[in-house]
């Protein structure tokens, strides 16, 4: 199977310098694991030649059928069902994602240290949700318990997700944001990375409120007490200053 939308040039073994590699790969809204090694394309072939038929970007289907799909795909990460179309994942930046997305984790995770065994934070993993929806949101917490995993997945709603969106925030704060508030999500962050902002919205009667940081630039969880987000820290990048503001309560 041949993934729609990879220019003609970006090829396995293809030769080429980084420049031109690199204008090619950033077309490919569905490709991951490519590299160019000394001059050289290296393709993971399980990736764009192993796909089973009918999991491919903007296909539409139920959440059993595209998992069934999905678990078949070695090697492949960060596809997501919602609400019954597939998208399928563009290259992945350090700056822009990657690193906030880091920065996220790693200040979840602050807090579910202080509550091991009640607690979990977890970096990209798959949900089951419902009928038509399967994110793999950039991180998450959720309180522990019993049926929380299902043949390991996540079933069900987390108490907090988080979304980093550098192109993507049009789909976070739109279609994610509409599922996620249908299925009972508390606490939704959505970090826009271009625009340098991030949002925090808490369920309040079934629908997203809006949450702003008070005057010292602090948003509190409802959810998960002592959990608070720095936001003028996270922004800056200062990580020990973000985990600072976490305390057990």
């Amino acid at each position: 199977m041949v993934i729609l939308g990879i220019p003609p040039k970006l090829e396995n073994g293809a030769t080429m310098s980084q420049p031109e590699f690199h204008a090619l790969y950033e077309q490919c809204e569905e490709l991951r694991h490519v590299e160019l090694i000394e001059g050289v394309v290296y393709m993971d072939t399980t990736f764009h030649r192993g796909l089973p038929p009918g999991l491919e970007n903007g296909a539409v289907m139920t959440q059993p059928e595209f998992h069934a799909l999905y678990e078949q795909a070695e090697g492949l990460s960060r596809v997501e069902l919602i609400e019954g179309v597939v998208f399928m994942p563009s290259p992945v930046k350090l700056e822009g994602h990657a690193r906030e997305q880091s920065a996220m984790w790693s200040w979840l995770q602050t807090y579910a240290d202080l509550w091991p065994g009640e607690v979990e934070a977890s970096g990209p993993v798959t949900l089951i949700l419902d009928a038509g929806n399967e994110p793999e949101p950039d991180a998450l917490m959720f309180r522990v318990s019993p049926d929380r995993l299902e043949n390991g997945y996540i079933k069900g709603a987390p108490e907090l997700l988080v979304e980093i969106s550098n192109t993507s925030a049009s789909r976070d704060l739109h279609w994610k944001k509409d599922v996620y508030e249908r299925n009972g999500v508390l606490e939704y962050i959505v970090w826009q990375t271009q625009e340098k902002v991030i949002n925090w919205f808490q369920l309040r009667d079934g629908v997203f409120i809006q949450r702003e940081p008070d005057p010292d630039g602090m948003i509190g969880s409802e959810v998960f007490p002592g959990l608070r987000l720095d936001v003028p820290a996270m922004l800056a990048g200062d990580r020990a200053k973000v985990r600072a503001a976490v305390v057990r309560r």
